[in-house]
């Protein structure tokens, strides 16, 4: 009787201990994602990865498992750990396909903004969301904090079961070095810091979470590392496992208490901010469009129409949406179209819906619904909206800007392309589609990341767009993962030309 009273405590204390560990908390019975299709997955393997990918994703999965491989190096050098066994990497073809999958539910409560990741199997999750750019630093932010879970708890059950009871870190501590290793510095670290320096008292590093938590945290390593040197990273990493306090590894290896660090941190970010404020003007406007925020929506696209009279703009909460259009004129505003679906734990798609004017009472609205994009035009001049063009894109993946002619029989898209032959998931291309004829040119086909593109001149017969790549022409080499850059210019092109010649406008 007393054995079997010893095993159901020790059975206990174990199931305890993993739900502590895993995060994993008590969810309705039968929960699941909304799934509009089936995934066939295949997998790539290398050295240290395995790619899983499906349909039209063996091209991006390519370039995933060569970057990830190039990676490896410097990702286990800054932080001074190896692996134990292959890391997982499942490449989605976007990110209405991640919000799909039920690939790795069990562990909801792990996801960060470098899609989802768990550190009881080596396992990533990464959305194409419309940029080789970005996608390259969702890929080293994963592999980053998959290393740095397993260094902090282990690889085994055994070993994340008796770290996990014992090592109990701050929000900052791992997200931030995994984003500072994917990108040590970055404008929206910088931007956070400014804002919150100037706009809001600088909370303790200790009373954040999600996204302010990693922000802050990337600050952190930031700061360590122009200060003291990269090498003590891995030597605060690896004494915070051994003593499983971040305080006094900080404290023991930079040589100075944890309060006079913190300190210090924040009075490099105020000299920061404070020589920025110096050096820029306070932006005067006419009117305020939004007092305030407190549901942290967010606002993706604002619009103007030519005349300047109506200002579209959308509200984006959790992935449910509204398009509202406010007539400045009247200081009025009506709410003109409703979509998405409330996704409270998954990520959702910041860059949705897209919007264009036509003329001054046309707008063209570009959304994803039920895995598919969708495009209306809506005539918004009167009492109620009216619907005059309706089209559902199948090929269209991941838009990332939309603009519509002004006689309203063109657009123009930016986006990836799948479903038909030949075309992989992974390229962001430019594409003129002809509404009346429902026929589709595309202007771009390479590696390159075109996006921003809208009409131009007097008959909207040219078009200006903002790419990364290296060449003004349309025929660029295929290019690889070191050629993607964060440099963007503006190119023009002329539909009517028959050369594929460019005239850049920019050269930054």
């Amino acid at each position: 009787m007393k054995r079997k009273l010893i095993l159901l405590f020790l059975f206990l204390g174990v199931t305890l201990a993993k739900a502590q560990v895993e995060g994993i908390t008590q969810r309705p019975f039968g929960k699941n994602r909304v799934q509009f299709k089936e995934f066939d997955w295949r997998m790539k393997t290398s050295p240290n990865f395995e790619v899983y990918y499906y349909d039209y994703g063996s091209g991006i999965a390519d370039f995933a498992i060569v970057y990830a491989e190039n990676e490896f190096n410097r990702i286990t050098n800054l932080l001074g750990h190896n692996p134990s066994n292959k890391t997982k990497l499942f490449i989605y073809n976007s990110l209405t396909d991640l919000q799909q999958s039920n690939v790795g539910l069990e562990n909801e409560n792990s996801r960060t903004v470098g899609g989802q990741t768990n550190f009881i199997k080596p396992k990533i999750e990464i959305p194409f969301t419309g940029s080789l750019f970005e996608f390259k630093k969702e890929l080293s932010f994963g592999i980053a904090q998959i290393f740095t879970n397993e260094m902090m708890y282990g690889g085994s059950i055994r070993e994340i079961l008796k770290n996990g009871a014992l090592l109990s870190l701050p929000d900052w501590f791992m997200p931030g070095v995994a984003a500072f290793t994917a990108e040590p510095w970055s404008s929206e670290m910088d931007d956070y810091m400014r804002n919150a320096i100037f706009y809001r008292q600088l909370k303790s590093p200790h009373k954040l979470a999600a996204k302010e938590a990693q922000w802050v945290g990337h600050s952190i390593w930031n700061y360590i590392a122009i200060k003291y040197g990269e090498i003590n990273i891995s030597s605060i990493l690896n004494l915070t496992r051994i003593v499983r306090d971040e305080k006094i590894a900080i404290s023991s290896t930079l040589g100075l208490p944890y309060e006079v660090f913190i300190e210090e941190w924040q009075n490099y970010y105020k000299e920061i901010a404070k020589k920025a404020k110096e050096d820029y003007e306070k932006l005067e406007y006419d009117k305020r469009i939004k007092n305030n925020n407190p549901k942290q929506k967010i606002y993706n696209d604002v619009k103007i129409n030519a005349e300047g009279r109506f200002v579209a703009f959308s509200e984006n909460r959790n992935g449910r949406f509204r398009v509202i259009v406010k007539d400045l004129e009247r200081n009025r505003k009506k709410v003109v179209f409703r979509g998405g679906f409330r996704m409270n734990s998954q990520r959702i798609n910041e860059n949705t819906p897209l919007l264009a004017w036509s003329d001054d009472d046309k707008l063209a609205i570009l959304y994803t619904k039920k895995g598919q994009t969708n495009f209306k035009l809506l005539g918004i001049n009167g009492k109620k909206r009216k619907i005059l063009e309706h089209r559902t894109f199948a090929f269209f993946n991941n838009p990332t800007s939309l603009d519509v002619s002004a006689d309203a029989t063109h657009l123009l898209v930016s986006s990836d392309r799948t479903g038909s032959a030949g075309v992989q998931a992974g390229m962001n291309d430019i594409y003129l589609y002809n509404i009346p004829n429902q026929s589709m040119k595309r202007i771009s086909s390479d590696l390159y990341d075109d996006k921003d593109a809208v009409f131009v001149g007097k008959f909207n017969n040219q078009i200006i767009f903002s790419s990364n790549r290296l060449a003004d022409s349309l025929n660029v080499p295929p290019g690889n993962f070191a050629t993607i850059l964060d440099n963007y210019d503006l190119f023009l092109y002329r539909p009517d030309s028959s050369s594929n010649r460019l005239e850049r406008l920019t050269n930054s």
